[in-house]
C-alpha cells in the first residue's frame, strides 16, 4: 500500500480513492474505504497498537503505555473522503496521528496510559 507519512510531506496513493475534481473519493463502505481501513490496522499493529472494531466499524488503535489503570490519549480523524473533501479529507488527521506514534516509537517513549 503506497500510503505513508514522511516527516515533510503527506504522501498519499490515489489507488486509495477514485479522484475527483477536488481530491479524492473513498466514500465509505467502498472497496477504495476497505483498502485504506485495512492499511490502517496493518500500519498500526506494526507500531504495537491493539485494534478494536466497534459495532459501528470505528477502528480504535491503542498502544499500551505503563499503566492499564491510566486512560489512554486518543487522536480521531477518518479515513473516508467526500466527494467534494479535497486530497486530504480525513486522512490528514490519520497520518498525523500515525506519525505521532512512529515518533514514539523511534524515540523510545512511553506514555503513562493505554
Amino acid at each position: 500500500m503506497a500510503i505513508g507519512y514522511t516527516h515533510d510531506k503527506p504522501l498519499v496513493n490515489t489507488s486509495l480513492g477514485g479522484p475527483t475534481d477536488t481530491g479524492m473519493q473513498r466514500l465509505a463502505l467502498s472497496q477504495e474505504d476497505k483498502q485504506v481501513r485495512d492499511w490502517f490496522i496493518e500500519t498500526t499493529k506494526a507500531l504495537a497498537c491493539s485494534i478494536t472494531v466497534d459495532a459501528m466499524g470505528n477502528i480504535f488503535a491503542v498502544r499500551p503505555g505503563r499503566r492499564t489503570d491510566v486512560p489512554a490519549t486518543f487522536i480521531g480523524s477518518h479515513l473516508d473522503a467526500q466527494p467534494r473533501g479535497g486530497r486530504y479529507d480525513g486522512i490528514l488527521g490519520v497520518l498525523s496521528g500515525i506519525e505521532f506514534l512512529k515518533t514514539l516509537e523511534e524515540m523510545g517513549l512511553e506514555t503513562e496510559g493505554g
